[in-house]
Order: C-alpha cells, then structure tokens, then sequence
C-alpha cells in the first residue's frame, strides 16, 4: 500500500507521492572496508602530484616555455592554419582536420620522433586535399607554437 509523505508543518502542502517503505533506498556497505596505509599514502602522492602539476601549468616561466616551441609543419587551408605539428611531437588540428590525422598519427606510433613528424605531415599532404604544407624541419627558423595558437583557425 502506497501513501503520501506530508512534510512537517510549515511545509506549503508538499507531499512526497508513492512513499512506502519498499521504495526507499538502501546502500550495502559489505563490500566497503578501509584504506591501507599503501593506499592512504599513494592517494596523498597523487593528490600532491596533481598540486605540483597545477602550479606548473600556471607558471609562467613553463607557459613561457610552452609556447616558445617551433613548429615542425604548418598546415593551411584557404589560407587559414588548421594544423601543426610541432617539434617536441605534439600536434593540433581543426575539426575539419582532426578525424583524417587521428589515423595518421595511429600509424606513426612507434616511429622515431623525427621519421614520426615526417611521416604525419606526408600523409597528410597525401589524404587532405587542398591542404597546403609549410614544412620547416627540426632545425632553423619557425612559427612558435604560441603564434600558432593565437592564429589558429582564424581567418587572415
């Protein structure tokens, strides 16, 4: 049998419908036990650890030396930059882009840094059309991958 639940008085007539004991949850607790100390002090590690990585990243001096990275490759289309692949092996790309190099880049793994980089921006020269590359290499002048980013995507 089914009934209401009124609240206490002072309620403005609110009423929980279908309350009986059968549909209130209960939670079982068998399976719960406490943390080792291993456990207690590999989550304060990782806690500590996530601090640390944090603070870092909101450091200038990292940001700084983030965003100084050179481009390996630059790739445009419409004169518009919709993809880069920078020298410390990271990338970004537009949506446009983004399923065509997710293949591209499962392939690549397991290269070495540098016939990855070469690897990934040949095949896409060859899967993306009316992509145009501008391929700097490992060495000499480049975007960095701030001005890349503050560009990116933007119409010139």
């Amino acid at each position: 049998m089914s009934t209401g639940l009124s609240l206490p008085s002072g309620n403005s007539g609110f009423v929980i419908p279908n309350f009986s004991k059968e549909n209130i949850k209960t939670f079982d607790l068998s399976g719960w036990r406490k943390s080792t100390p291993e456990e207690i002090f590999k989550e304060t590690q990782e806690k500590a650890q996530r601090a640390e990585n944090e603070a870092k990243a909101n450091d200038p001096n990292m940001l700084a030396e983030y965003r100084a990275v050179k481009a390996h490759t630059v790739f445009r289309q419409g004169g518009v930059i919709v993809g880069a692949i920078f020298r410390d092996g990271q990338t970004i790309f537009t949506n446009n882009l983004n399923g065509v190099a997710m293949r591209v880049l499962d392939e690549a793994r397991g290269l070495p840094p540098e016939m990855q980089r070469n690897f990934i921006a040949g095949a896409l020269m060859k899967r993306a059309p009316g992509i145009i590359e501008e391929r700097y290499g490992e060495t000499g002048w480049s975007p960095s991958r701030g001005s890349i980013y503050d560009n990116f995507n933007k119409k010139p």
